[in-house]
């Protein structure tokens, strides 16, 4: 239900962003996304590819600690003394949020048209059809909606701080629905890493909305079996797209050649009833899935051979495909043709930057998390309007130890445009006023 109060009431308000902004750090996020990591590779019980040479051990390990080493050197250490908002400005987040909506919801209907219209992609179809559609073309209209699509979380994030803070809120229950188009979109195409992205994002969301308690772990709870079941489901049936059955992937999927399922596990694949050892089934695929990569990351640096490095190139591809649209830019994207040992496989944040700087992919690992604790900063600091964009950062870093975090889902998109959002945002707001920034503290 949306609040209402008074001008006279808004007027003065400091912006506190609840549990989420204020209490929980990134250090905290990363760390947990590794204890999350460890109970994945404990289920697999397995005897994974572990890196040949002491160099892959030092490069992925030290990107693993360099990260970390980011995310810790900006963390605020006691926030400034500000001023409060004035109503003006808050009435002109308010619009903010609303614009974010439109925009969003242009992102959903172009995108709408490029994959079922334009490209033919069927709801309910064959996954793998899909998907295929997906990589073989593209063109200006599936670029616009992928720059559009990330404003659908503007209006949620927002509303949830003004809810906390007793402020009103911008058609909060349509700009939920609206973003939850987003996932229903990625099951149509069978991606799991975009499912796995957007229930993080929105998992921070219901934090921004709801304080911890007993309901809410709950409702977490439903949430992450919601998602297995889903997760189950798209492995099954792009399994059997493929003519494979589950005992047939669970031996040979790209997966297993990192982490291999273990002979228990096979035997009851094998003699189990079909609800058994699909449930089995999927609970060591999602394992296998979300460990893997760290894996994949020494097995590149081992492998990568003589193979040029691709300076960024590979990691913030989709960037470059959104500069090769202005005048005079032409980037030659040929030269990323092969230069992945183990295409299509996800090897990390770890071992795409090693694919794009080689030895100094820890370094790499290092200006990504200062950039992330750049933006907590400016949030913790009382920023309402980079909170989108902090949502964002916060699910790539958990992100980071299964996947690439910017190409994966496209995800560099999201941060260019809620950049680009934040930067219009503060321009309007304070338009007509000093330039101010509110501290974020607990409602």
């Amino acid at each position: 239900m949306t609040r209402t109060q008074s001008p006279q009431r808004a007027a003065g308000v400091a912006p506190g962003g609840g549990t989420f902004l204020s209490a929980i750090k990134l250090t905290h996020v990363y760390l947990v996304a590794w204890v999350m990591w460890f109970g994945a590779f404990l289920l697999t019980a397995s005897e994974p590819y572990s890196g040949q040479s002491l160099r892959a051990i030092l490069v992925v390990g030290g990107g693993i600690l360099a990260v970390f080493a980011g995310l810790a050197i900006f963390e605020p250490k006691q926030a400034p003394k500000q001023q409060p908002l004035s109503s003006g400005a808050l009435v002109r987040m308010r619009l903010c949020a609303l614009a974010g909506m439109g925009l969003g919801a242009l992102g959903v209907l172009f995108r709408g048209v490029d994959w079922f219209v334009i490209r033919g992609i069927g709801i309910g179809g064959d996954m793998m059809a899909n998907r295929e559609a997906l990589l073989n073309s593209s063109g200006p209209l599936s670029i616009v909606a992928a720059g559009l699509i990330p404003f659908t979380i503007v209006a949620p994030v927002l509303n949830g701080i003004a809810r906390r803070q007793g402020l009103p809120m911008v058609f909060p229950v349509s700009s939920v629905l609206l973003a939850l188009i987003g996932p229903l979109m990625a099951i149509a195409v069978g991606s799991r890493s975009s499912l796995l992205f957007m229930a993080i994002m929105y998992m921070f969301c219901a934090l921004l909305f709801f304080r911890p308690s007993a309901r809410l772990l709950t409702g977490a709870v439903m949430g992450a079996l919601a998602l297995f079941a889903v997760s189950t489901i798209v492995f099954v049936g792009r399994a059997d797209e493929m003519g494979m059955d589950i005992r047939y992937s669970a031996r040979y999927s790209v997966y297993t050649q990192m982490v291999p399922t273990q002979p228990h596990v096979l035997d009851i694949l094998d003699s189990a009833p079909p609800a058994i050892a699909h449930t089995v089934f999927g609970a060591i695929s999602v394992a296998q899935y979300l460990c893997h990569g760290v894996f994949e990351a020494t097995y590149i640096v081992d492998n990568f051979g003589e193979r040029h490095h691709s300076d960024g190139l590979y990691t913030f591809e989709y960037a470059a495909k959104v500069a090769n649209m202005l005048p005079l830019v032409d980037i030659d994207m040929s030269t990323l043709a092969g230069i992945n040992p183990r295409q299509g496989a996800f090897a990390t944040l770890f071992g795409n930057f090693f694919i794009d700087f080689g030895d100094y992919a820890p370094l790499a690992c290092f200006v990504f998390g200062l950039c992330a604790a750049l933006v907590r900063a400016r949030a913790v600091a009382g920023d309402w309007l980079i909170a989108p964009l902090y949502v964002v950062v916060a699910s790539q870093v958990a992100m980071s130890i299964v996947t690439d975090p910017f190409c994966t889902a496209a995800m560099i998109y999201w941060d260019m445009g809620l950049l680009a959002f934040w930067i219009a945002a503060r321009a309007f707001v304070f338009s007509h006023e000093p330039l101010r920034i509110s501290r974020w503290r607990p409602a």
